[in-house]
């Protein structure tokens, strides 16, 4: 991923958000990769996301799709 750095202050941010509501660190990364690229979804049939989306919503803008017709919706 180019240029996408994860600073010790920018670690101590957004991320501990996710880290409380128990979101894994390969989620996490996802998340703050997505959000580097731009996106502006981000899809996963796993709980976690499912728990998490809200703050990832007004974290970083990106909506979490949980379902197959919220993916649906938005093709």
């Amino acid at each position: 991923i180019v240029n996408f750095k994860l600073t010790i202050d920018k670690a101590w941010q957004e991320p501990s958000a996710y880290a409380y509501l128990q979101l894994g660190m390969s989620d996490i990364m996802h998340v703050l990769i997505a959000q580097h690229l731009g996106c502006e979804y981000i899809a996963s049939f796993d709980s976690d996301f499912h728990r998490a989306a809200d703050i990832i919503g007004e974290e970083t803008g990106i909506r979490v799709l949980t379902s197959p017709e919220e993916i649906l919706a938005v093709l």
